[in-house]
């Protein structure tokens, strides 16, 4: 009965011994986590904070956009893309004359040119992107973005 007993136990797999994770590993994936989260949080209220603020500062920090829409409420829609995003598919804005960020906050208002309405789909198709929705008096009132930025701060 004994050797049936050790037959039986010789088919039976065993586990193999599980390896131990090295010590604080959790605990830099829980950090790399926080952070990611923390980082996120961040971007979100520095979007949040160009919200109440006119065009002409945006412009003024931020430079000229990629392109920009109208909104379909008589405002626009500024769209930044990082430089050589691949795959974009916004419509450049034609480059205008004025070089301080009033006189093309005063372009983009007075609306020179048609713009097409920027539809919510669009910004599927960029991996990246920085939009701020401006009212038709030059008040930015909502942002939205997408993706990480890798230069520049931005």
């Amino acid at each position: 009965m004994a050797s049936r007993r050790s037959d039986y136990h010789s088919l039976v797999p065993t586990r193999s011994p599980t390896r131990a994770l090295p010590p604080g590993f959790v605990l830099i994936l829980l950090a790399v986590g926080l952070f990611a989260g923390c980082a996120a949080r961040q971007f979100d209220r520095l979007m949040r904070d160009w919200e109440g603020r006119p065009l002409a500062q945006l412009l003024t920090t931020w430079g000229p956009p990629r392109s920009v829409y109208a909104d379909g409420k008589g405002g626009h829609v500024i769209v930044y893309l990082p430089a050589g995003e691949a795959g974009t598919s916004a419509p450049a804005s034609p480059r205008p004359t004025p070089t301080t960020g009033p006189q093309l906050a005063a372009e983009i208002l007075n609306g020179l040119g048609a713009r097409p309405v920027y539809a919510a789909g669009v910004g599927a198709a960029w991996p990246v992107y920085r939009l701020f929705f401006v009212d038709q008096d030059g008040q930015i009132y909502a942002s939205h973005w997408k993706g990480e930025w890798v230069c520049c701060g931005m």
